[in-house]
């Protein structure tokens, strides 16, 4: 009963709890003879063990404890020891004021003379000690170091037997010490037992084997050179040989062998499994399969050349022997051959076309997770990935790419890292918009006229930097980097400049990359092709792109219909790759890069159509993704000038033109003059005519507006205003109701059915405020403003309007929602509140239903913060139980009864007179 009543109860702990304690204490001895009873009473205490006590509770129990360990029952006391470690553990903030009592009890339980309370009171301690919450004092130590008996200390074995204990045993089961002959004997006989004829016997064996591989670090040296022949003789030894070999190389949770140290191991067993050619057998080619899985998984670059510290030598000598001179040297020497081996075999299984595709698809997995940049990568290598961009499968081709974006970052030239000194006087935080952090946003930013200055000016990737505060001195990239000519030129390096100089070697490419997905898939924005094309420009500068960019013509204009979707998808990826490889180049190739690049991308964004557009947004949002504004102004620029209302374009493209702008969003708080630019351009469409640029707008809108925020002292001076931007909102908006309410939006004529234009424009501004409204809730982090509370009255108006318009009415119910669930301090409760009274005397019936609706849902979500104002929410709710609209007095009868149910409001004599 006391178990299942710490079950049900939500507020179990009483006194009477605490006073049953001391006897669930000396039942142990009852019931030490029956499990099921024994397990009960252990949980039943543990049930009060983890349940919250407050200072009276603890300190009652505590007594009670103390009371316990005087017990002449040994079992009790044994269970007060074992009851106070998970009773201090679950309420260890609020149990120190009472240690020191607790501290006395154990250490009494320290010295008791049975053997089990004894070793109960050492865990207890040693847990209490760990966890903080009792210090070791010199009297601690005195005590505990003293035998009574005789005076000496003799009981620190005591009380260091059973850790020492558990040390050992936890070595013995994790490492077996030094392999012997008999262990290797045991561990060939294991392997053979696991490529035995039967099943169930390679089975077990195997369980066995991985368990003694793992006790013993590099045993499975021994087994390799016999698993590599069995794989090299596959066609000339029984499959469920070349079955178990497989079981052995997938392992289990603990033990993978493929992906063990050792590159000696690697260099001979991944050619083998690549080479394995029985694969006639389905569970065979499956095995090889989930091998092929697991080590991409699994796999980690692995230390090729070993560097040791001098003090970590000296350790290691201490605990072993010293070190040859030379053989730390001839170490990394064999792995250096092994690695070349392993690469240059790789390679040439691929390029002397042995290998079905499967085969080679695994191996230039293998391959291209050997990359690394400790040591050169042998050239074999490099030529063969390339040579695979252009090869008949497209998933080795991907493979390719993979591969030659992860060669272009490890051949990146070093960065150049300087320090900024910063002179920052106020050390206090103030996020937002300050004088200090000014020149890092693109206000009032003039480019460099020289290479030098260019060069020398600080620019920081980041968005969260400057926000909040400065630090003292700050490390950035310098603007600098150096990019490889045919004068400075390694060989790895030229096998790629080679190939991408060829004019026909990029048609092919590019032409093989617009049908790597297949005709039924959606092709979606390719990232590991834009990080290809990234590094490309990055390290080669303007060496491709005179090539590339006449392809890049040819790919924007492509007419055929089969083609037109995937030419762009290519051009987006290409021209991605391009600004973001730009990164660091000089002004002089900027210059150049922005004269052939801004024609196009004009061409571009006059000849956007619904399939290619999510192409060319990616490519914007990926070349400006963690990238300082005023190093991209170029770009900034163009984008900027795509709001021009000069442009003569059809509707799709202008709504297309406008979803691009969207893409200045990674830049966030650091471009506010763009974004008050673009705040008055775009309020001026919100009655546009077409629907999809009023989305576009609403979404635009709300972006812009979502960087005014105020957090702890800071301020937002730069930034489009919330509170002047939505007063403008509600002047139009209540203009907007009367027009549409004066003015039917059908008239029925002879002729037909009219539509008045103004009418219409009213109610496509009111929608897209709605819409507006809706997303600047989704986008800024501190959207509660005083303009915000004085529109909710309008969001109630509308409500008749919407009454016959699902998508429209569903749109305002959440726009209202978005609000009631914010959080809402003293100041906008307060204004709220009133504004919902004001709402309730509408003469508009559906507006008082909608203000009654959305109080419910505004009360829930600020149930604590709100409840000062229950008598003005009680007045006005209980005035709309009485309303003339039946619909206002079903809302306020649901929304009083929630009220009454969930505590905010109480029942009082007068409502039930009422």
């Amino acid at each position: 009963m006391h178990k299942e009543f710490f079950f049900w109860c939500p507020q179990p702990v009483k006194d009477a709890i605490i006073r049953l304690f001391p006897y669930l204490c000396e039942i142990e001895s009852i019931a030490a003879n029956d499990d099921s009873f024994q397990n009960n009473l252990t949980m039943s205490r543990l049930c009060l063990a983890m349940s919250y006590m407050n200072a009276h509770y603890l300190e009652a129990l505590i007594q009670k404890l103390a009371g316990v360990c005087e017990s002449p029952k040994w079992h009790a006391r044994r269970a007060a020891i074992e009851f106070t470690q998970n009773m201090i553990f679950c309420n260890l903030f609020n149990a120190r004021p009472y240690a020191k009592q607790v501290h006395e009890f154990v250490l009494k339980c320290l010295f008791d003379e049975q053997f089990e309370v004894r070793t109960a009171a050492l865990k207890t301690l040693s847990g209490l000690y760990q966890c903080g919450y009792l210090k070791v004092t010199d009297e601690d130590l005195e005590k505990l170091l003293k035998n009574k008996l005789c005076g000496e200390g003799q009981n620190i074995r005591f009380l260091m037997i059973q850790r020492m204990e558990l040390r050992i045993q936890e070595l013995e089961l994790s490492n077996s010490g030094v392999l012997n002959d008999i262990d290797k004997q045991v561990i060939f006989k294991l392997f053979e037992l696991s490529i035995n004829r039967y099943s169930e016997v390679r089975y077990q064996a195997q369980k066995e084997l991985f368990d003694i591989l793992n006790c013993y670090h590099f045993s499975f040296q021994l087994i390799v050179d016999r698993i590599v022949d069995l794989l090299n003789m596959s066609n000339e030894v029984d499959h469920y040989q070349i079955k178990g070999c497989l079981h052995i190389l997938l392992g289990n949770d603990s033990f993978f062998l493929p992906t063990e140290y050792s590159w000696a191991m690697k260099e001979k067993l991944w050619p083998s499994i690549v080479r394995i050619t029985h694969e006639n057998q389905i569970s065979t080619r499956n095995l090889i399969e989930d091998i092929t899985d697991k080590v991409n998984e699994k796999f980690v670059t692995e230390v090729i050349i070993q560097s040791t510290n001098e003090i970590s030598k000296r350790a290691a000598a201490a605990l072993w022997r010293t070190l040859d001179t030379n053989e730390m040297k001839l170490c990394n020497q064999t792995n250096i051959q092994s690695y070349n081996s392993l690469m240059e075999t790789l390679s040439s299984l691929l390029n002397e076309d042995i290998l079905t595709w499967g085969q080679q698809k695994m191996a230039i997995s293998l391959l291209r997770l050997l990359l690394q940049k400790h040591v050169p990568i042998p050239s074999l290598c490099i030529k063969t990935f390339v040579d695979f961009l252009v090869h008949d499968n497209i998933e080795l081709r991907e493979c390719a790419t993979k591969a030659i974006a992860a060669l272009c970052r490890l051949q990146k030239p070093p960065g150049i890292y300087v320090e900024k000194i910063l002179n920052i006087t106020d050390d206090h935080c103030h996020p937002g918009d300050r004088d200090d952090n000014l020149w890092i946003t693109i206000n009032d930013y003039k480019p460099p006229e020289t290479q030098i200055k260019w060069e020398q000016t600080c620019f920081l990737d980041k968005s969260y930097h400057g926000y909040y505060c400065w630090p003292k001195i700050i490390k950035y990239s310098m603007n600098k980097r150096e990019r490889y000519t045919q004068n400075n030129m390694p060989e790895q390096v030229t096998i790629l400049y080679d190939h991408f100089v060829d004019k026909n070697f990029i048609i092919q490419v590019i032409q093989l990359m617009i049908f790597d997905d297949e005709e039924d898939d959606v092709a979606e924005f390719n990232k590991t092709r834009f990080f290809m094309f990234k590094g490309l420009f990055h390290n080669f500068g303007l060496a491709f792109l005179n090539n590339f960019m006449e392809q890049l013509y040819v790919l924007i204009h492509e007419k055929t219909t089969e083609k037109h979707e995937r030419s762009n998808r290519v051009a987006a990826e290409i021209v991605a790759g391009i600004i973001a490889g730009s990164k660091y180049w000089t002004l002089e190739m900027l210059n150049e890069l922005w004269e052939k690049l801004t024609p196009l991308l004009t061409d571009v964004c006059m000849s956007l159509s619904s399939e290619t557009l999510s192409y060319w947004n990616m490519c914007f949002m990926c070349s400006m993704e963690n990238q300082d504004p005023r190093r991209m102004y170029r770009l900034i620029h163009f984008i900027h000038t795509l709001i021009d209302p000069k442009i003569v374009s059809n509707i799709y493209n202008e709504t297309a033109r406008w979803s691009l702008i969207q893409s200045l969003i990674s830049f966030k708080w650091r471009i506010p003059s763009i974004w008050c630019d673009i705040n008055e351009h775009a309020k001026l469409l919100l009655d546009h005519p077409s629907e999809d640029i009023r989305k576009s707008i609403a979404y635009i809108l709300s972006i812009s507006l979502s960087f005014d925020v105020e957090l702890l002292d800071g301020k937002s001076t730069r930034q489009p205003n919330v509170n002047q931007f939505m007063d403008n909102i509600c002047e139009r908006l209540h203009l907007a109701i009367e027009v549409y309410e004066k003015t039917p939006l059908m008239n029925v004529l002879d002729e037909g059915i009219e539509i008045d234009l103004e009418a219409r424009k009213a109610l496509n501004f009111m929608e897209t405020v709605v819409k507006m409204h809706k997303e600047f809730f989704f986008w800024c982090p501190q959207p509660v403003k005083e303009a915000i509370i004085r529109l909710f009255p309008y969001l109630c108006e509308i409500e008749s309007i919407a009454a016959n318009d699902d998508s429209f009415k569903n749109n305002l119910t959440m726009s209202r929602l978005c609000l009631a669930m914010s959080y809402l301090n003293a100041h906008y409760l307060e204004a709220l509140i009133q504004k919902l009274a004001e709402v309730c005397r509408s003469p508009k019936w559906h507006a008082r239903r909608a203000a009654i609706e959305f109080t419910q849902n505004m009360i829930f979500c600020n149930l604590f913060n709100a409840r000062p104002y229950a008598k003005q929410v009680h007045e006005f709710v209980l005035k709309c139980l009485f309303d003339e609209q039946f619909e206002v007095r079903t809302a306020a009868l649901k929304t009083l009864s929630g009220l009454y149910q969930c505590g905010y409001l109480k029942v009082t004599d007068e409502d039930l007179v009422g």
